[in-house]
């Protein structure tokens, strides 16, 4: 019992040495678009935060949406994510991408981290999810969550509904007006 708990104790220190060191900021976190093919990119900054001069590896990214966001946001445009992979980073990256030691270049990245498709018909309004960066310290097949972080996105009129809107609101005035002055 005795040295389980010493064989404990130093796993513990051991974990703790290798903590999740890992900041997450997304660089807005709230985009707004419009149903359509074409997608709403969101970038962030990652940066390792610990001191111990270890690699992290960055393996993998999970984008989840809040009812009812899960019904009209995606992460790809086909809704397969075996077929399109559902991070845009590695597109930029690689898988098993390595960030932190004691070269500072490497310490951080700045740039696209992943895409949000908007279905055709969506309603407007404020949808939400969460982004998470997978990971770990001991290769590319880690998959701890190293940071998360929280994000929004609001869906607006297509431009052409609202011009449509205007004229129809346009056409009521002079109607009103018309019929004010007979």
């Amino acid at each position: 019992m005795k040295s389980c708990l010493i064989v404990l104790a130093i796993y513990a220190a051991s974990c703790s040495a290798y903590g999740a060191g890992l900041s997450l900021t997304l660089t807005p976190a709230n985009l707004s678009g419009v149903a359509g093919p074409d997608p709403l990119t969101f970038t962030a900054l990652l940066v390792d935060t610990d001191n111990d001069l270890s690699f992290m590896y960055l393996n993998d990214i999970s984008v989840t949406f809040n009812a009812p966001g899960n019904l009209y946001l995606s992460k790809d445009p086909t809704g397969d994510p075996v077929s399109t992979p559902d991070t845009f980073f590695f597109n930029d990256t690689t898988n098993g991408t390595l960030i932190g030691d004691t070269d500072p270049v490497d310490n951080s990245y700045t740039g696209p981290l992943f895409h949000v498709y908007i279905a055709p018909n969506t309603p407007e309004g404020l949808y939400t999810g969460m982004i998470s960066i997978l990971g770990g310290y001991v290769g590319n097949t880690d998959m701890n969550v190293l940071a998360t972080q929280p994000f929004q996105v609001t869906v607006t009129p297509e431009p052409a509904t609202a011009g449509l809107m205007l004229v129809i609101l346009a056409g009521g005035v002079v109607a009103a007006r018309r019929r004010h002055w007979q």
